[in-house]
């Protein structure tokens, strides 16, 4: 509904002057002058109306031009949205390191970022409120720089270290850099902090052999780590190769499900850990007795699940893996016969599969015509 809305306004005053979109996102009406700044974020264009906003007597349109301004990604925004640091409002600061963050991403390698970088390192120590501290972390990470990862890696506090190795885990993985200074966090007792370093290393350039403590760790992870532990490690293991000797584990992971009862199964999760079996040498293990393993308790993952996400899940990730699934058409084409695709993207992955594996003339015509 507030989406129509504010198609609905950006219809009425598009090709307007800039005189009815001042006075429009202006509005004595908080809600009218809210679905306004929508409108014209919209058209992309508008920053000078927007920035003017932001000395607004109310906090929700201070905010709101705030996420508007980090959204056109324009450079000549910052000083404004930098002013808003001394806002009395936290969601209004929130939102202006949101918008710093965005500019910052769209814009990276532009000169004016280090000196943004270092202002907001510097503004951490006179913030009080965590949640603004958090989000500033947080923007760091979208365009930051070594200094960022220094800081954070320097950082004792505890509510704001996870991010902030977080932020500096997405800064190697976007320079590309081997998140070696980020193998402390892996042994450190809060399972945040650990993900932080699992999730670097899932991003890594798998040009050399994974650590011997990111292995281990990345185990551990998988058998208790708490949910977005475990899918980051099963990515790391993906992503470099599981050995034979994690083998067993793996597969004993696989039949004995969620560390915790009350957690639901992760179709996806478990994907990704046969997608890390599955490049194990020829011969380590069945990849069809895995399947059958793996399908006999929940969270199974079979190519023939009468769940289709749970049998979607299974043949991506083997698909991805690059893993000849030849052999296993027969019980794809048996299972997916006996469950129809609910939607159009839904079939299509579902034929994309099927047609790129399958050889035999009848499935060409039955899964590889294009859904209309």
């Amino acid at each position: 509904m507030i989406a129509a809305l504010w198609t609905l306004a950006a219809l009425a005053l598009a090709g307007e002057p800039e005189e009815r979109w001042r006075r429009a996102i202006a509005a004595e009406d908080t809600q009218s002058a809210l679905r306004a700044i929508s409108a014209l974020e919209a058209t992309r264009s508008g920053r000078t109306l927007l920035e003017r906003r932001l000395d607004d007597s109310r906090a929700a349109i201070r905010e709101a031009s705030a996420f508007a301004l980090g959204r056109l990604e324009r450079l000549e925004s910052l000083q404004s949205l930098v002013k808003l640091e001394s806002d009395p409002e936290p969601t209004v600061r929130q939102a202006a390191a949101f918008a710093l963050g965005q500019i910052g991403a769209g814009n990276l390698g532009d000169p004016a970022l280090k000196a943004l970088e270092a202002h907001l390192l510097a503004g951490l120590n006179k913030e009080l409120h965590p949640g603004v501290k958090l989000s500033v972390w947080r923007a760091l990470g979208r365009f930051g720089s070594g200094v960022t990862v220094e800081a954070a890696l320097q950082l004792t506090e505890p509510m704001e270290r996870p991010t902030a190795l977080v932020s500096a885990a997405w800064i190697l993985a976007r320079e590309g850099t081997a998140p070696t200074a980020l193998e402390a966090t892996l042994t450190d007792p809060d399972w945040e902090v650990v993900a932080a370093g699992l999730y670097a290393w899932s991003r890594a350039a798998p040009t050399s052999p994974l650590p011997e403590v990111v292995r281990r760790v990345a185990i551990e992870a998988l058998e208790a780590g708490p949910s977005s532990s475990r899918v980051l490690a099963a990515r790391v293991l993906r992503r470099f190769g599981a050995t034979t000797a994690d083998l067993p584990r793996l597969v004993d992971i696989l039949v004995k499900g969620r560390p915790l009862p009350y957690e639901a199964p992760n179709p996806h999760e478990s994907a990704v850990i046969v997608g890390a079996i599955a490049k194990l040498p020829d011969g380590a293990f069945s990849l069809e007795g895995l399947l059958r393993l793996a399908a006999a308790v929940p969270p199974g993952l079979s190519l023939v699940d009468p769940r289709f996400h749970v049998a979607l899940a299974a043949a991506d990730a083997l698909s991805d893996a690059g893993v000849d699934l030849a052999t296993h058409i027969e019980v794809m084409r048996l299972g997916w016969a006996t469950f129809k695709a609910k939607t159009v993207p839904e079939r299509r992955r579902r034929d994309a599969i099927v047609c790129r594996l399958s050889t035999r003339p009848e499935d060409l015509t039955t899964y590889c015509t294009p859904v209309e």
